[in-house]
């Protein structure tokens, strides 16, 4: 029955790293468009709204930086453990709620004839410990996304008001 308990821990742990290709995949991104930002910031006569976009590219990767070291002691879940009447051990999200008698209690209504070890716990307790590790990372993505769309609207309307400018001084 450990090759479930390892196959459940591997997929975390791949799930872990997509998280952090994401975020870096990103802050590169972000990074590039920066670049490009400031490699012509002296030809743009809105300022105020290119300081603001600036700035905000500059926060993006700021937390897309800071997924790649989270702290799972302040994970914060929107459903607690009780709430989840099916929990499912191979998704994350559930895993990184629920406790090891939780897990264990699911995983033993499929594999009856389970008996845990030592080796067993640990394994499940660190399987519990990389799915917050990954739910926080994947956390950080979605607010790095939010946050450099925001940025990109404010290139959006930037851009608009230069078309407009441009039109109207022809």
């Amino acid at each position: 029955m450990k090759e479930e308990l390892r196959f459940i821990l591997l997929s975390i742990y791949d799930l872990q790293k997509f998280a952090e290709a994401k975020n870096a995949g990103l802050a590169v991104l972000n990074s590039a468009i920066l670049l490009g930002i400031l490699s012509v910031y002296s030809t743009f006569k809105t300022n105020l709204l290119l300081n603001i976009s600036v700035f905000i590219f500059f926060l993006s990767i700021f937390i897309s930086l800071i997924s790649q070291f989270p702290n799972t002691d302040k994970v914060i879940h929107h459903t607690n453990e009780n709430e989840i009447k099916q929990p499912n051990i191979f998704y994350f999200g559930h895993l990184a709620i629920i406790s090891v008698d939780k897990f264990l209690e699911v995983f033993k209504t499929t594999h009856t004839t389970f008996v845990e070890d030592n080796l067993d716990i640990s394994i499940i307790e660190q399987i519990i410990y990389n799915s917050k590790i990954a739910f926080v990372k994947f956390e950080y993505f979605k607010y790095s996304s939010f946050i450099t769309l925001l940025a990109l609207g404010f290139l959006g309307i930037i851009g608009v008001i230069e078309f407009c400018n441009n039109f109207i001084n022809i």
